[in-house]
């Protein structure tokens, strides 16, 4: 059975989740991994594609779409942020499956990794399916609210919000800080990863699965940076040089008091 990250906690025992993850302090777990032809450290190619995330449902606070353009670029930026340190190849293919929220399906012939949008969700910015099952059409899937709580969605929030799910979508938990009673309330509401820059424990759970390398991002075809992500993306690169320096990763939530 396949269940989004938002509903780990009414589908499995909080016991019965951290015997699957290493006995260890501070660090991510990883529930589950797509399957290497050839082992951890070898090739992998995960195909993606865009349900109905570009049809003009994800708007700003005024209420203006963010150009398809734009989300495309800021998806492949998470998506490259992760083949950086994995030898995962990320290729875009043309979608033709279901819309997101209707339920299981066959994954024959679609992308691994689907995107898309719904108009509301109850308790949370998106959520990813973790990759249970090859048979599964769902596994890997991404979701976005489109909502967004009445707040809107700004360029450098889809991207954040995009980042964390590909780890959800590789199989990646929240962090663990090892104290129980934490975990206990709220282990899955709050998301203790980084803002853009991937840090060292992040990669070390990963790179636990699938092994070091550097992987690749193929779209359909080329995506001209559009003027507002080219600025954002040059406010990533001070964040995250700054975000290097600090001695404890800049963290944000997913959730509607983010």
């Amino acid at each position: 059975m396949i269940v989004p990250v938002r509903r780990l906690v009414g589908a499995l025992s909080l016991a019965g989740l951290f015997a699957a993850a290493p006995a260890q302090a501070g660090h991510y777990p990883m529930y589950a991994s797509w399957d290497q032809p050839d082992g951890p450290g070898s090739d992998l190619t995960l195909s993606y594609s865009f349900s109905n995330l570009l049809d003009g449902g994800l708007r700003d606070a005024a209420g203006v779409a963010l150009p398809a353009s734009l989300l495309r670029s800021a998806f492949e930026q998470a998506l490259s942020d992760y083949a950086a340190v994995l030898p995962i190849h990320f290729v875009e293919l043309a979608d033709s499956g279901p819309l997101p929220e209707t339920g299981e399906y066959d994954p024959t012939g679609l992308a691994d990794i689907r995107v898309g949008l719904v108009a509301d969700i109850s308790d949370a910015n998106a959520y990813a399916y973790f990759p249970f099952s090859a048979a599964s059409g769902l596994a890997g899937d991404i979701v976005f609210n489109a909502g967004r709580f009445g707040a809107g969605w700004t360029p450098l929030w889809f991207y954040a919000v995009a980042q964390h799910e590909l780890g959800h979508s590789l199989g990646m938990g929240h962090y663990d800080s090892g104290d129980a009673t934490v975990a206990a309330s709220s282990q899955f509401s709050v998301y203790e990863g980084p803002v853009f820059a991937l840090d060292g424990e992040m990669v070390v759970a990963l790179q636990g699965v699938y092994g070091g390398g550097r992987g690749s991002v193929t779209p359909l075809s080329a995506v001209p940076e559009p003027q507002a992500w080219a600025s954002v993306l040059g406010g990533l690169c001070l964040v995250a040089a700054l975000a290097r320096r600090a001695a404890h990763p800049v963290r944000y939530r997913e959730t509607a008091d983010a």
